[in-house]
């Protein structure tokens, strides 16, 4: 029920699927397609019952900020657990996970910091390198999965941050750098149409043309048949 999940909930209609929507915050979206399911990510029951008749599926959920370490442990790792279990026991035909590329940054590479305090930021990324580990754990057993590894989501076309609504000419350059809401759609919805892997493979999602050196995203256009549109080149920071 959060922006990307939205949009991409908006993008699949409009291909023509059926969308199980789940989240412990009603979906905004009303249509004869999408069918909403009220339940915590870490409810692995619930989610198997969410997953029964599903072809594939698409793990956005993830907790950062300035929460509880604790908490975001347990949302962020049960949760991709209890998300994998369930596709896996429905032996749904591909399942993505929604990652994040900044976190995989060499300790000593500058870079600014998230909008967050150093001793979570360290909790949060040490949560999206375990997903990534029951990710590829599910993968070994019989699932296809897709691991996106996103930069920092941001309105593209609006040229927006995408939390705080603020101008981007306006807000600090990310570490990692920044990825168009309107790309990581694309990429999603290409994911979870493409043919599956049989090995386990991270593929990077990030607009920002400085990043790109960091990140091979010509290897994920070239995977999923998608071209970035937004590569913020005027908002480069001098070094």
């Amino acid at each position: 029920s959060g922006e990307i999940g939205v949009r991409l909930s908006e993008r699949l209609l409009a291909d023509g699927h059926q969308i199980v929507a789940y989240d412990r915050q009603p979906h905004p979206l009303k249509h004869d397609r999408l069918h909403f399911r009220q339940g915590d990510v870490r409810d692995l029951e619930a989610l198997t019952r969410a997953a029964a008749g599903c072809d594939a599926a698409v793990h956005l959920a993830a907790l950062a900020g300035d929460s509880d370490d604790g908490e975001i442990v347990s949302v962020n790792v049960l949760g991709a657990y209890s998300f994998f279990r369930a596709a896996c026991d429905q032996r749904l035909g591909v399942a993505v996970l929604a990652s994040s590329a900044p976190v995989h940054l060499k300790p000593r590479e500058p870079h600014r910091s998230l909008l967050i305090n150093s001793a979570s930021r360290d909790t949060y990324d040490l949560t999206k390198s375990l997903q990534e580990l029951v990710a590829a754990h599910f993968h070994a057993q019989g699932l296809p999965t897709f691991c996106l590894r996103l930069g920092h989501v941001v309105r593209g076309e609006a040229r927006m941050n995408l939390s705080t609504a603020t101008p981007l000419d306006e807000f600090d350059y990310c570490r990692g750098g920044w990825v168009a809401l309107e790309d990581v759609v694309a990429a999603c919805a290409s994911a979870l149409r493409a043919p599956p892997d049989d090995s386990f493979h991270i593929y990077n999602v990030v607009g920002s043309r400085e990043s790109r050196a960091r990140f091979d995203v010509a290897e994920t256009e070239r995977r999923f048949g998608v071209t970035l549109s937004y590569d913020f080149a005027e908002f480069v920071p001098e070094v």
